[in-house]
């Protein structure tokens, strides 16, 4: 059943987003759902967002198809839609920070509560999410903070053209063939990770630079809870390296640069530049040069999650971390150098 699954999940939400999404670019012009450039964007030119909303719905609806209505089911589609609404009228009044986080924490709360749920097993299995040697209830207040602290690095992390849709592939395909290399058959997996492929290719049809449409908030808090749930998927079934190896660029950015902020004394929950790919823009890169780029760390990501997944070898898992994390640092030194100027400038 998996590889059916599969193959629905990848190309039902491709054909669906890249038709879906051009339909509805008029439709967000028209009723001013348009990103004006500011001292704090990337983009030069007024762009319609709101595009998460197709993918958003497309999920849900793609969800129920394969899985049908069983309470797990429904609940993780409801906390999805509800993180959809909230952003959503974000997009279009700008809630203040303190109302979404309190929204966001209220959705987090009921997702641990129904991941007791979840097909996975008994409750430890289900709560021992990242197989520490730590008492379940440590575990859930980890694991709350993650989740609450990675749907909005996926937030923070959209910035550019290209790179939702990037690391939606990223994270997708990579899932996808660690658990084929470790020999792993989970429907789940395989839905969430051909629809993250699906639909982050079609996005990126749409996004790739020049944008002619943006997700929005409305697509960016949805999709990060989509990838951590994927990412948790592989944790449980313990291939919590293959995870760390997909989620490496955005996680070291997102949370060096929120350090940075809090030890400047900036507010860290305003938009900003300070990005490490934000860096690469504002020194002469181009969005598409930073995507690939990006794309490129990311295959090394996949074949170090291929690698360990194959072998789960201790030492080969180990080399491949400090690997990952080399090449991470090399991404960024890549991104903070200056452009050099041509010899006859």
């Amino acid at each position: 059943m998996s590889s059916n699954i599969l193959i629905f999940s990848f190309f039902a939400s491709l054909i669906i987003n890249i038709i879906a999404i051009r339909a509805i670019i008029p439709f967000l012009i028209s009723r001013k759902f348009v990103d004006l450039p500011n001292e704090r964007s990337s983009h030069s030119n007024p762009t319609p967002k709101g595009a998460g909303i197709i993918i958003v719905t497309s999920f849900v609806i793609m969800w129920h198809l394969a899985f049908g209505l069983k309470f797990w089911y429904l609940g993780i589609s409801l906390c999805i839609t509800c993180l959809a609404l909230v952003s959503l009228i974000n997009d279009r009044r700008s809630l203040t920070p303190i109302l979404r986080l309190f929204f966001q924490m209220i959705v987090v709360s009921f997702f641990l509560y129904i991941w007791f749920y979840a097909p996975y097993g008994n409750e430890t299995q289900s709560y021992a999410t990242f197989n520490l040697l730590l008492p379940i209830g440590m575990q859930l207040i980890l694991i709350f903070f993650l989740i609450l602290w990675f749907i909005n690095l996926f937030n923070f992390m959209d910035g550019i053209d290209g790179i939702s849709g990037t690391q939606c592939i990223i994270i997708g395909f990579g899932s996808l063939i660690s658990s084929l290399f470790s020999g792993l058959e989970s429907d789940i997996l395989f839905f969430l990770s051909g629809f993250l492929v699906g639909s982050g290719m079609a996005f990126l049809f749409w996004n790739w630079n020049p944008a002619k449409v943006f997700l929005g908030d409305v697509g960016s808090i949805p999709l990060g809870l989509i990838n951590i749930i994927l990412i948790m998927v592989l944790c449980v079934n313990n291939l919590w390296f293959s995870a760390f190896f997909l989620c490496n660029y955005y996680v070291i950015d997102s949370t060096t640069t929120l350090f940075k902020r809090f030890f400047k004394k900036k507010p860290f929950w305003e938009a900003h530049k300070e990005h490490c790919y934000q860096i690469a823009i504002q020194n002469g890169k181009s969005h598409s040069n930073v995507c690939i780029a990006i794309g490129f760390h990311g295959v090394m990501m996949i074949i170090f999650a291929s690698i360990s997944s194959y072998f789960q070898s201790n030492t080969i898992i180990t080399l491949c971390l400090i690997l990952s994390i080399l090449s991470t640092i090399v991404l960024i030194y890549y991104f903070l150098g200056k452009r050099r100027k041509p010899i006859n400038e």
